[in-house]
């Protein structure tokens, strides 16, 4: 149980950098579109 709690934590942890990337590069799309 403890090791599917730690591998799901880690997992929303690489996934909010994936987003804030993702969020960066839409950001940096936006700036250049507009």
């Amino acid at each position: 149980m403890n090791k599917k709690e730690t591998k799901k934590s880690d997992y929303y942890e690489y996934s909010d950098d994936q987003l804030r990337e993702l969020l960066e590069q839409i950001r940096g799309l936006d700036e250049d579109w507009f």
